[in-house]
């Protein structure tokens, strides 16, 4: 930088030469920098103000000698959405007992200004500088304390040098030893102390009262909760969404690979985006409470673009207002992103996205593609790696076995080489299959086996002809030898015969037909079947819940419908309303559609329509509205005398819908 110009504008001789006669003080109001150049004609003496301010400053400290002032300054970029060259710094001081405060010098580059650059969302970038600004008799000045902005010689504690401090001395940045490190507070130490890890003599570990080791990678999280779903396997059935919201709502073509979702420009112009909104945009809808959030997200392309976590928000239900968002370069090299962003607490709605933009940051880009996974959004600053949600990880409980009473490979191998016997003799033990020899008779429960030659004579052998004299009772049933069936008792053939009329139809009873029941082939409806295929399917509303107003009455063609998916508390909206009176000329009829005997609440709504242009006098242009609503009503502007409820088109196209709390 090259600021070599600096001089004192004629009101501010003026100013100090009254601030020494009336012997009172010199305040330093504010430093004024602009970017824009000043002409190489410009007399800065005769300036009382600074062309095109960009930013202004406080001064943050001075000194003096017999004919200088030296002014100082840190200027930081944390309120800088664009990149600017600080050409002018116009400082604006005043004396104490009258306070009106004038430009009293200028410092300008003739060729080589600095940048400032634009915040970028991380960390902020600052500048220090001192402004040396000659006037007579500099050292009779005395300056006038600011908010603690400046200090004289005799107030301060020096770098150097012996000194004693008397009383409690307040520090609003922590002393640092010459290494640069902080010196420990009481309360630091404290805190320390808290954060201790506990060995509970169990095995585990824990830390601040949670347990920390040993680490389960099936329910431990590393890091916030995360607030997406379906972040490690997305598909087009389960996208990367809010837990608790409509989405995502998505322009481009979208595929999915190896937990990657590729979003694909659709477009063949300039007049188009491409993104990838993790909630649909709905001035009532908040996916997550007013707060600080962080987005994480791995990114990769090919095409060198420009990825934006862009984000809007609402405050009056009627306009989005833009977050301050920065632009990301991925490469073809997977590098993780951050952006932290905060929801004002008067929010009534908000979405954030990410969209692609082309190299040039214009909103071309045909052809083009990225890619991401990992996509998390937690709660606060911190920008911590993605884990899954805990709705997407498999829980311990629901497992047959818990990871740590299941042995691992290795320690089954560890242990093989501990076994604590002799294995037998293969020759010398009973074999299942194949001929056994034994030296001496087996027994089970020290009761010897019975040797075939052994059995009584009057045994029943199945290899002969065998006579049966009384009762003979078994506890297995016998077997037909050629069919392998076994024989039935007397109990068995009543029992057959009673399941047998028990499934027979008696026409003085009702029957319950387990399997189904058909006529010629084809399945018959059951009650239940009548009732589930009514509630899904579109009803019309009858026409005394739609109320025109004073001025009209409904024509017959009016025909409103309506679908309740109670699963998601949504009720879907489709028709039109005619009125008897067409509307002209210009008078905007309205119509009010009452959804009370349907649904107790109205939570969101999104109903799209063809009607009037505007509320004014003009009763004959049509134009996409969306419904008003008042409790469980929604309101239409007529054009023509007709309204048409409709769906939105493209990609993210939904129809007219209403969600609520429950039905009637």
């Amino acid at each position: 930088m090259a600021y070599d110009l600096a001089k004192v504008t004629a009101n501010g001789n003026n100013l100090i030469a009254q601030i020494l006669a009336n012997k009172s003080s010199l305040s330093i109001d504010k430093i004024e920098i602009s970017d824009t150049q000043l002409s190489s004609t410009t007399d800065i003496s005769t300036m009382t103000s600074v062309p095109k301010v960009v930013q202004t400053v406080s001064a943050n400290g001075f000194s003096k000698n017999s004919n200088t002032l030296i002014i100082s300054t840190v200027v930081d970029n944390s309120s800088i959405s664009a990149d600017y060259k600080a050409w002018v710094f116009g400082i604006w001081g005043s004396d104490s007992q009258n306070g009106q405060s004038q430009l009293i010098a200028v410092i300008t580059s003739t060729n080589s200004p600095d940048t400032i650059p634009a915040f970028s969302g991380i960390t902020p970038v600052s500048y220090t500088y001192k402004f040396n600004i000659g006037f007579s008799n500099a050292s009779q000045i005395q300056f006038n304390m600011i908010d603690d902005s400046f200090a004289t010689n005799d107030t301060v504690v020096h770098t150097t040098g012996d000194e004693t401090i008397d009383g409690q001395k307040k520090f609003k940045t922590d002393p640092t030893d010459s290494a640069g490190n902080a010196y420990a507070k009481t309360v630091d130490v404290n805190q320390q102390l808290d954060k201790k890890v506990v060995d509970n003599k169990d095995g585990t570990e824990q830390l601040n009262g949670v347990q920390v080791q040993p680490y389960n990678k099936l329910s431990d999280t590393i890091g916030g909760r995360n607030l997406l779903l379906n972040t490690q396997n997305p598909s087009a059935t389960n996208p990367v969404k809010f837990v608790n919201a409509v989405g995502p709502d998505i322009l481009g073509t979208e595929t999915f690979s190896n937990g990657y979702i590729k979003l694909a420009s659709s477009v063949s112009s300039t007049v188009s985006e491409t993104f990838y909104r993790f909630n649909h945009p709905d001035f009532a809808l908040m996916p997550l409470p007013s707060g600080t959030y962080t987005l994480v997200v791995d990114l990769t392309s090919s095409d060198n673009v420009q990825v934006t976590p862009r984000g809007e928000f609402s405050t009056n239900g009627n306009t989005f207002q833009d977050l301050s968002t920065p632009s990301w370069k991925p490469s073809s090299t997977e590098k993780q992103f951050s952006y932290t962003f905060t929801i004002p607490s008067n929010a009534t709605g908000w979405y954030i996205s990410l969209e692609m933009y082309a190299d040039d940051g214009t909103i071309d880009n045909t052809g083009k593609s990225f890619q991401f996974r990992n996509a998390s959004i937690q709660k606060g600053d911190i920008a911590t790696d993605s884990s899954p949600a805990p709705e997407d990880k498999v829980n311990v409980s629901d497992m047959r076995k818990p990871a740590s009473d299941v042995a691992g490979i290795e320690e089954v191998n560890a242990k093989q080489n501990l076994i604590g016997y002799t294995p037998a003799n293969d020759s010398k033990v009973a074999h299942l299959s194949g001929a056994n020899n034994f030296d001496t008779v087996p027994t089970v429960n020290n009761n010897p086996l019975l040797l075939a030659s052994s059995l009584p004579s009057d045994l029943a052998r199945t290899g002969s002809d065998q006579e049966f004299t009384g009762k003979n009772t078994f506890d297995t049933a016998p077997i037909d030898k050629t069919t392998g069936n076994p024989y039935i008792t007397k109990s068995d053939v009543t029992a057959a015969v009673n399941t047998a009329t028990a499934n027979m139809v008696d026409s003085s009873k009702p029957t319950n037909f387990t399997a189904g029941l058909q006529s010629g082939g084809v399945d018959v409806a059951t009650a239940a079947d009548i009732k589930s295929v009514e509630a899904s399917a579109w009803h019309q509303l009858d026409n005394k819940y739609i109320i025109p107003d004073s001025r009209n009455t409904l024509a017959p063609a009016t025909s409103v419908l309506y679908k309740i998916d109670d699963s998601n508390h949504t009720l879907y909206l489709s028709g039109v309303i005619t009125l008897t009176e067409d509307g002209v000329p210009y008078y905007p009829f309205t119509v009010t559609i009452k959804l009370g005997s349907i649904i107790k609440s109205m939570k969101t709504f999104f109903v799209p329509y063809l009607g009037n242009a505007s509320n004014a006098n003009s009763g004959t242009t049509w134009n996409l509205n969306y419904a008003s609503q008042s409790s469980t009503n929604l309101t239409f502007v007529a054009v023509y005398g007709v309204v048409s409820i409709v769906a939105t088109s493209g990609a993210g196209g939904k129809l007219a819908f209403v969600t609520y709390d429950e039905l009637v």
